[in-house]
């Protein structure tokens, strides 16, 4: 019985593990810190655009910093936006949408916390400050993909 149960336990443990396709595959060999980073650059040159560069690496673009109330990490604002990939094709945007920002993407939430309300920015955001190597739920934002953002802090609430 005991040889019997040594047979069944791998079959029993690999039937659990699911089917490898399901899987989202992501290249470990490839550091998409760097080849974002690359990429952010590049799309600022072509464009000819000036950016800062935070810390965590978010590039942002500020055209207007805002005179009303700045946000917190726990506010809930009311913002537009449009939301873009370095190729210039939109995959989301909004007019005076609200949303708490504990519930948004860090780059997005790290971009809003230099604006005061009535501020407009451009965000870059590579993707560890994005949909990182899972992309979007929706599947509209792909894996290790950076994204743009050009956004306006309508009110903080």
């Amino acid at each position: 019985m005991k040889k019997l149960f040594l047979l069944i336990l791998p079959i029993l443990f690999m039937s659990c593990l699911g089917n490898e396709n399901d899987l989202p595959t992501v290249d470990d060999s490839k550091d998409y810190d760097l080849i974002n980073d690359e990429q952010i650059q590049s799309y600022l040159t072509a464009n000819n655009l000036t950016a800062e560069k935070s810390s965590t690496g978010l590039y942002y673009i500020i055209e207007n910093g805002g005179t009303g109330d700045a946000p917190t990490n726990t506010s809930n604002v009311t913002v537009s936006y449009k939301a873009y990939f370095l190729d210039g094709r939109v995959f989301d945007q909004a007019n005076d949408v609200t949303f708490n920002l504990q519930q948004v993407i860090t780059g997005f939430r790290e971009g809003l916390l230099l604006l005061q309300e009535g501020g407009k920015a451009t965000l870059l955001l590579p993707s560890k400050l994005g949909y990182r190597e899972f992309g979007s739920s929706n599947g509209t934002v792909p894996p290790n993909t950076s994204i743009v953002f050009d956004v306006e802090l309508v009110k903080v609430n």
